[in-house]
């Protein structure tokens, strides 16, 4: 019998498992408006929605977060949270914005996708050193079932402020 998540590495190994990665459940399903932070009402409220049966304040520390303070990335998992904010910098100072970035370079035929190949050349063309294969993994939302390794990601995987500005036509 499931008795369910009560720690903080069988919450990540469930969000691993669930969404593809920590990053992609922090995109899809802790911060979907990419707020940057959330509240511990709202994490808590998500955490139960997972599937965490623990004492939420004893997660909360786990986390490192002090009382009356928001959970960023960062805190759950800071390797993804510093190769993202990289990557944002590095695109955001060849092409002011990451719309922009996707429309002029990563999606110029406007496919809705980018796969990793272009990725790749468009990370080195901005000056991107990290990982960016493992980036591309990290960004992939698997909740679609697909546990296999996808061949790209779209605009909402690879930013969401961008893809709601899209969505709204702001290009």
């Amino acid at each position: 019998a499931d008795v369910g998540i009560r720690c903080l590495e069988d919450l990540k190994a469930k969000l691993v498992a669930r969404f593809g990665s920590v990053l992609a459940a922090w995109q899809v399903c802790l911060d979907p408006f990419a707020a940057g932070s959330i509240s511990f009402a709202t994490f808590a409220e998500r955490m139960r929605g997972v599937g965490y049966l623990g004492d939420m304040k004893t997660l909360w520390a786990d986390l490192g977060v002090k009382a009356g303070a928001a959970l960023r990335l960062a805190d759950m998992d800071p390797q993804a949270d510093e190769l993202l904010n990289e990557f944002r910098e590095k695109v955001c100072a060849k092409h002011g914005t990451m719309l922009k970035a996707w429309v002029n370079a990563f999606d110029p035929q406007d496919r809705g996708v980018v796969e990793q190949p272009q990725f790749e050349r468009q990370c080195a063309d901005c000056g991107f050193a990290g990982d960016v294969a493992l980036l591309f993994r990290m960004l992939q939302d698997k909740t679609d079932g697909s546990r296999n390794a996808k061949r790209f990601i779209n605009l909402r995987e690879f930013d969401m402020r961008a893809y709601r500005a899209h969505k709204r036509g702001d290009h």
